[in-house]
């Protein structure tokens, strides 16, 4: 059997575009299976940064109406900060895709279950505490004490933030399959939740997205190539157990260096 290759991202990593290319890069795949399902990529190819730039701006005129006003100089940290925070969204989509332009023999499969993009998208921004365009009082008042920071102090932070989210995907990882496992537990994680955002996070959670993604990498993978399987950290031990037998070589992207 060819060599196979697992690796795990944060989805948030402010430097996880460099850190993929590069992985890629090094290990040459003949072929990259991506956690995404087809129906999303097209949603994710479509919404530039340009685009969540422009949604930024709306939030910050929504604002403004519900009479909450930035200054000139706030409002140009924020958009900054966004700038930075989303300069690379979507990269586990397009790392590979800018890695099969150079490199047009790699097949690229998308091996998740299908989702609705945006409902899906809006259930997760609830079920994970993304900021929406209706704030509530506490949320001015963190948007207003994150105002009063540096924007290289925010970019480092989010580097941290990060860093502690691939330090805790083995325990994440757990607690997924306990939730997967025990619906007891399930319903009191989400019973707080909209039914559009509990069901986006039973989406998440799922077993069947993790076996999904193990058997698309099955099917896919054989002697004659080397294979990448990207996934987001907290599926990474789940699918690299599932798969066991093919003897993967499992990495969190976090283990590739990146220049300072």
């Amino acid at each position: 059997m060819g060599d196979l290759y697992l690796f795990g991202t944060v989805h948030t990593d402010p430097d996880g575009a460099f850190r993929l290319g590069s992985a890629l890069e090094f290990v040459s795949p003949d072929k990259i299976f991506i956690e995404i399902s087809e129906d999303r990529t097209h949603a994710l190819f479509a919404n530039t940064l340009e685009d969540k730039m422009r949604e930024h701006e709306e939030n910050i005129a929504s604002w403004e109406e519900q009479g909450f006003t930035l200054t000139p100089d706030q409002r140009t940290r924020l958009l900054e900060i966004a700038r930075f925070k989303n300069k690379d969204y979507g990269y586990e989509l397009t790392a590979p895709t800018n890695y099969q332009t150079v490199h047009p023999q790699t097949e690229i499969h998308y091996v998740d279950l299908a989702a609705k993009s945006a409902e899906f998208t809006n259930g997760l921004r609830e079920a994970f505490n993304m900021p929406s365009p209706q704030l509530t009082e506490t949320q001015k008042r963190n948007i207003l004490a994150g105002l009063e920071h540096s924007v290289e102090a925010h970019q480092r932070s989010f580097r941290i933030l990060a860093e502690r989210e691939y330090g805790e995907s083995m325990d994440s990882a757990v607690y997924m399959r306990m939730m997967a496992e025990n619906p007891e537990l399930l319903e009191k994680e989400t019973r707080h939740l909209t039914p559009e955002a509990r069901e986006a996070f039973y989406h998440v959670v799922s077993p069947e997205r993790n076996n999904a993604i193990a058997q698309g990498i099955r099917d896919g993978h054989n002697a004659k190539v080397v294979s990448a399987g990207v996934m987001g950290a907290f599926h990474l031990y789940i699918v690299a157990g599932l798969l066991e037998d093919l003897k993967p070589n499992v990495i969190l992207l976090n283990q590739i260096p990146v220049p300072q």
